[in-house]
């Protein structure tokens, strides 16, 4: 059975946050960072934390780049989450999270 939680987060069609990177040089988001991100905006949206959040790789700080991430419930449904840089202003890069509608079943 999926959470309701985690349907309310698969109901999210974007969500916006920024992040400061500290630096200009290379500009970009560790993955664990934006695992962390996507984590911490998530659980401000629907009020519960998921219970994985992983990232496939950094996110560049680029307009328009992006990268694919992956949360999962208390029942271990697995969610693709994709990502997308919206603007970078200095050192912070603003990015959108629009989570899949349906669970997946790509390991974790």
């Amino acid at each position: 059975m999926i959470s309701a939680a985690l349907l309310s987060m698969a109901a999210l069609t974007s969500c916006h946050v920024s992040f400061n990177v500290g630096t200009a040089k290379d500009l970009a988001i560790s993955k664990e960072k934006l695992a962390s991100g996507v984590s911490d905006a998530l659980t401000a949206q629907t009020g519960t934390a998921p219970s994985t959040s992983k990232c496939d790789g950094p996110l560049r700080g680029e307009k328009g780049a992006t990268q694919r991430c992956w949360i999962s419930d208390s029942q271990s449904q697995l969610y693709a989450v994709t990502v997308t840089v919206t603007t970078v202003e200095g050192e912070h890069i603003k990015f959108d999270i629009a989570v899949d509608d349906k669970p997946t079943s790509r390991p974790a």
